[in-house]
């Protein structure tokens, strides 16, 4: 008997909406519907995520208008230059999640406004929390992360003048260590984006477009460089400026037929030739290609082969928990993370993903469209000793195919940075 319809009945009208997937199927798509068909059709939660302006106390101040980021929601000229003081951010609903379930044979993504269970998976709670829709810069007098969209040298990339990264774009060369701090310097309860944050956009994506393979209905993202062009262009600084992509979609026909922020951005260069697409998910561009991603909450502690020959991933299910060693040296993080399994020691494509996470065991006969449809990096062992390392998301412009929402790299330690590597912050609202 087939279990899987009786269940759906079981769970309709409890509020509850998701999608399940046999995890032994190559097919990314998620062929099950979980829950009430009615809240399938008008997505409930995921239409209660908008783009607002947020001041330092964690206090939505006024929304945006949905389909045009030049005005705010009440048709006034919104300012996006920081000059008020507030952060354009992106309100995301309180609620309940199940990340993947625990079960061995299907694969759950799960939402619901209210605490529940299904199967033996009990739901996360997910409290109301902004974050920023781009990769952000940070305010070189004060030392605190900003969304914004502001043209001068105060808020200007590690770049300069205004194609080489500098004027308008996000701050880059920043390691996670530094994108914490700078966050934890707006006050209380400020943090970096951590790997909840991207747990909740991957459910909310999964359960909209039921598919793993998001890139079918937003594009492959910013990835069709080479390493050569890019180098010439501007050294391997960001390309894309903050909220360029949601500018140029705003009052458009396809984003005004939606009613909300979703959309690909396609930005044409002429020297290097390339037409970059850039997607926008309800508002949100931190998702793939483009640049490397810092999010915190995920830790790996990799072993020399002398020193056991294993890897071992890490991952904190709630941010009060968040690591605050500074220290490639510390793995404190294992004492208040979950302990989520052992990694692969190679670097391909993800086939059987971790319950709870975005991560897989690296196989042979996998690709960008089947399974996961994420890459995996691990295979950057060291030569000797125990080492920490963070984890990159969504891979850059010159990675191709390998660019998806939760391709991860555990390329270096937390304390590393890179031009093209980007981050972006995140706190719970008050009040």
């Amino acid at each position: 008997m087939d279990l899987i319809p009786i269940l759906a009945k079981k769970k309709a009208g409890q509020g509850i909406y998701g999608v399940e997937r046999l995890r032994s199927v190559s097919d990314p798509s998620f062929p099950y519907l979980i829950g009430d068909a009615d809240l399938h059709a008008s997505l409930p939660l995921h239409n209660q995520i908008r783009a607002c302006k947020v001041n330092e106390s964690r206090q939505i101040v006024n929304y945006l208008k949905p389909t045009d980021w030049t005005k705010n929601a009440d048709e006034s000229a919104s300012v996006l230059d920081g000059s008020d003081g507030l952060d354009v951010m992106i309100d995301n609903p309180a609620c309940w999640m199940i990340l993947g379930g625990t079960d061995p044979v299907y694969e759950r993504w799960i939402v619901c406004a209210q605490p529940f269970t299904y199967g033996a998976d009990v739901a996360i709670e997910m409290p109301r929390f902004v974050d920023s829709p781009d990769y952000c810069t940070i305010d070189r007098t004060t030392g605190k992360s900003r969304s914004i969209r502001n043209e001068t040298a105060n808020f200007a990339g590690s770049g300069s003048g205004n194609t080489a990264g500098g004027l308008g774009y996000p701050r880059t060369s920043i390691s996670r260590y530094g994108y914490e701090t700078a966050a934890a310097a707006k006050g209380a309860s400020w943090l970096a984006l951590t790997y909840l944050d991207r747990l909740y956009l991957a459910c909310m994506m999964y359960i909209e477009y039921r598919t793993k393979n998001l890139k079918v209905a937003n594009g492959p993202g910013a990835s069709n460089w080479s390493s050569a062009d890019w180098n010439t262009y501007n050294g391997y600084y960001p390309v894309i400026k903050m909220f360029e992509a949601q500018l140029a979609l705003s009052n458009t026909s396809g984003i005004n037929t939606k009613g909300y922020m979703t959309g690909i951005y396609t930005r044409v260069f002429t020297s290097p030739a390339y037409n970059t697409q850039v997607p926008v998910y309800r508002g949100k561009n931190l998702l793939w290609g483009n640049l490397w991603a810092w999010i915190s909450g995920i830790d790996i502690e990799m072993q020399s082969v002398a020193d056991g020959g294993k890897t071992f991933l890490y991952v904190c299910y709630n941010n009060a928990l968040l690591d605050a060693n500074h220290s490639d040296a510390s793995f404190a993080f294992k004492n208040a993370y979950t302990l989520i399994g052992e990694l692969p020691r190679t670097d391909g494509w993800a086939k059987t993903i971790f319950p709870g996470t975005l991560y897989g065991n690296v196989n042979t006969g996998v690709g960008e469209t089947t399974y996961g449809c994420a890459y995996n990096w691990n295979a950057n062992l060291p030569a000797s000793g125990t080492v920490r390392r963070g984890v990159l998301f969504g891979a850059s412009l010159l990675y191709g195919s390998a660019c998806a929402l939760g391709s991860a790299g555990a390329f270096y330690g937390p304390s590393s940075s890179n031009v093209s590597i980007g981050g972006g912050f995140r706190a719970n609202v008050s009040g």
